[in-house]
């Protein structure tokens, strides 16, 4: 019995000391469970504060940015960006316009509201045991960045390092284009690769094309040629392109040409030709036997050509005898972006548009151009210059990364970086003190140092000396043409012309001298007089608006009162989005938001879509304030009973009467570039509307927005739904002051 009661006390001893571990063990268990969810939600949260900043840069100007401090537990492997929700990290670098973040193995993503850069700031891969968890084996690490806005989008960056975004061609080589509405590139190259904008030099090959051909294979150097085409149009063997593929072999290359009827490998040659790749995406175009271009093979050509791989991409406007034939641009678009092009292809055509080759090209000397006299071409695609996010331009401070021939000077290059030799100094940027007196300081290298971009801590940009062209991306005035200066926009333009988003113009957003009344206040006491109060006879502004003593009865004109004219807090910020808006065709609103819903009807309407000309954009700058105040709604809304007041106030104000839509179009107008003889607010016995003279125009087009109408123009005619024409005589005004009207036989539809 002794003995049992022995076992009986192990028994329960064993058993207890069991209990007592599975208790700890589940103790330990919900412990860990516990810290866990802490520190999940916890990264989850540092990762949804930083999306919201993000969010919050992306809707202000370039240049805007924000320091954190990240708190990040060790259970968070990744934290990228991305197009997909997968990782693709790029010389350090993720991208996408989606915040990441993994946790435990375990991806979720946060969508953006404009393209993310960011560093690669969590290396960490390992993934903690539950051993690991219950030892308490997680804690905290903080991070510092710097969240950027930039052209391309929000760049999160460590301290020192810069964004790789870039805009426009400035930095390329553009050896042969077109003078035509600016510069119009035909040839492109950068590094790895070519573009050429147009196949009349591969289908219909002279001597100066031959040699152009003979030059890309060259500049791309190896030995082993692939020419891929999808379109039939463009097959070497039912075109003279042969010829072409003839030179080539003549001169040692070999060459295998394809029709892309299957998935190919790209890894066997040296340099892969792509003629028209990805127009046959359309079922509407004539191909046989199309192979549709898959992301894993468009994926496969980018790793191609980021290992060594050279690449000629061929493209075309599609015009044919006139007519633009359709075809797929996602690819080439694509591409493009890929090969660190900071272009879009449009559907549109540039030189030799009206169905006979033109030769107004122009050829820089040596390079892709050497040999070629003239460049034949029927139809060029046209581009516009984006800004892109690309890896290659990345990179921090130390300067080991960046040195070489690269137009960027770094500092403490070990061997020298020959971009950086200023004053025979190597290896070192210009010390601004020392070194950069002036506005400009040529060096050894023939390049041209910056005063306001010296620094002995960042990178210098160095260009050829004045060699940057009309229209081309710049940093000083040093580095354009001689005519040419350094303007607000980073563009080389002439004396008294900016960018307006597509070449250099002189109409200048709200300049000093648009109106009279410029920069004057408004008089205190608006409220107590009416705009039309000068019925029944003329009166000019001159002196007498803005003054704190009212000017004799007899000479009183409230006009500059009233019509605020480029009013700096709310008309001029109303100004810059029309101009910024028709500039870009409804793409970029110079940071004033997102550009009106009606936008691309001002386009449209204008011409500006099809030609671009000072005409018709400043017709697309009335129709967008016409279209604005009208059916967009995008300053003022409804209807209110209300004595017309200034400018500025009835905008802020929101909605108003006839009488005050009326004026605040006027004053829109008249800010955008309309003269005072070509925008007028009128009124009949009981409503208020507007006339507006548009370029090119012999009549004068009558405009009704009150109450947002939805069709408040009909060019050539009368809005209609009002006697419009029924306008009193004497009672067309502006800032400049009131005047007798146009007859009704000088207006459209009377």
């Amino acid at each position: 019995m002794a003995h049992l009661k022995g076992m009986d006390t192990w028994i329960w001893l064993v058993g207890g000391i069991i209990v007592t571990i599975l208790s700890m063990f589940l103790f330990l268990n919900l412990f860990a469970s516990i810290n866990l969810q802490s520190h999940t939600q916890a990264s989850v949260e540092t990762s949804g504060n930083l999306a919201s900043d993000i969010n919050r840069l992306c809707s202000m100007k370039e240049g805007e940015a924000m320091n954190r401090e990240m708190k990040f537990s060790t259970i968070v492997t990744e934290f990228y960006a991305s197009h997909n929700g997968s990782i693709e990290i790029d010389s350090g670098r993720t991208y996408g316009q989606l915040l990441c973040v993994n946790i435990s193995g375990k991806s979720s993503c946060s969508e953006l509201d404009c393209p993310l850069e960011i560093s690669t700031i969590i290396t960490e891969k390992k993934i903690l045991s539950l051993i690991d968890k219950m030892r308490g084996d997680i804690s905290y690490r903080d991070y510092s960045v710097e969240a950027v806005r930039t052209s391309c989008g929000v760049s999160v960056l460590l301290k020192g390092e810069r964004s790789g975004c870039i805009c426009g061609l400035g930095e390329f080589d553009t050896p042969v284009y077109c003078d035509y509405n600016g510069h119009q590139p035909i040839v492109i190259s950068k590094d790895h690769s070519v573009v050429l904008a147009d196949t009349e030099p591969w289908l219909s090959p002279d001597e100066d094309s031959l040699q152009l051909f003979s030059n890309i294979a060259g500049y791309l150097g190896g030995n082993s040629i692939l020419i891929l085409y999808d379109d039939d149009s463009v097959d070497p063997a039912l075109t003279q392109a042969s010829q072409v593929i003839d030179q080539v072999i003549s001169e040692g290359y070999s060459v295998d040409s394809v029709l892309h009827e299957a998935a190919v490998d790209f890894s066997a040659y040296d340099q892969v030709w792509l003629v028209t790749p990805g127009f046959c995406e359309l079922s509407s175009r004539n191909c046989s036997q199309h192979y549709r271009w898959s992301v894993n093979e468009e994926k496969r050509l980018i790793e191609y050509a980021d290992s060594g791989g050279k690449i000629l991409l061929v493209t075309d406007s599609g015009l044919v005898n006139g007519v633009y034939g359709q075809m797929g641009l996602d690819l080439i678009n694509s591409l493009l972006i890929e090969l660190g092009y900071p272009l879009e292809q449009l559907p549109s055509c540039v030189c030799g548009c009206e169905g006979r080759p033109t030769n107004q090209t122009v050829l820089e000397a040596g390079g892709i151009g050497d040999g070629l006299s003239v460049l034949n071409v029927l139809g060029a695609a046209v581009f516009r210059e984006t800004c892109i996010y690309d890896p290659k331009e990345s990179g921090g401070d130390s300067g080991v990364g960046g040195c070489g021939s690269d137009r960027l000077c770094y500092p403490n290059c070990p061997s020298g970086d020959p971009d950086c030799s200023c004053i025979e100094q190597n290896g070192f940027v210009c010390d601004e003190e020392k070194d950069c007196p002036g506005t400009k300081l040529k060096h050894a290298g023939g390049r041209t140092c910056c005063s306001e971009q010296c620094s002995a801590s960042g990178p210098q940009v160095c260009q050829n000396t004045s060699d940057v062209p009309e229209g081309g991306l710049c940093v000083c005035t040093g580095q354009c043409q001689p005519g040419l200066s350094c303007g607000d926009k980073k563009r080389c333009c002439p004396a008294g012309a900016e960018w307006n988003g597509s070449k250099c113009s002189k109409s200048e957003i709200c300049s000093s001298s648009i109106s009279k009344c410029y920069g004057q206040g408004h008089w205190e006491h608006y409220g107590s007089r009416n705009f039309f109060s000068n019925v029944g006879r003329a009166c000019e502004c001159k002196i007498y608006s803005g003054m704190t003593t009212p000017a004799p009865q007899s000479q009183r004109c409230y006009g500059c009162d009233y019509v605020e004219v480029c009013q700096s807090s709310v008309v001029k910020p109303i100004a810059e989005e029309i101009i910024n808006c028709c500039n870009s065709k409804c793409t970029d609103s110079g940071g004033h938001g997102s550009c009106m819903k009606y936008c691309s009807n001002a386009v449209q309407n204008s011409g500006l879509s099809s030609t671009e000309t000072d005409d018709t954009l400043k017709k697309c700058y009335g129709l967008y304030a016409i279209y604005g105040m009208g059916p967009g709604a995008k300053w003022t809304r409804g209807y209110m009973l209300h004595i017309e007041a200034p400018a500025s106030v009835m905008f802020s104000g929101g909605t108003w009467m006839c009488s005050g839509y009326s004026l605040m179009l006027t004053t829109l107008l008249r800010s955008v570039g309309y003269t005072t003889s070509e925008a007028y607010s009128i009124s009949s016995d009981d409503h208020a509307y507007n006339l507006v003279k548009f370029p090119g125009d012999t009549k004068y087009t009558l405009a009704d927005t009150v109450n947002n109408r939805p069709s408040p123009v009909r060019l050539g005619s009368v809005p209609g739904g009002y006697l419009h024409c029924s306008y009193i005589s004497n009672t067309c005004g502006n800032d400049a002051g009131m005047f007798t009207c146009p007859s009704r036989g000088n207006v459209y539809g009377c």
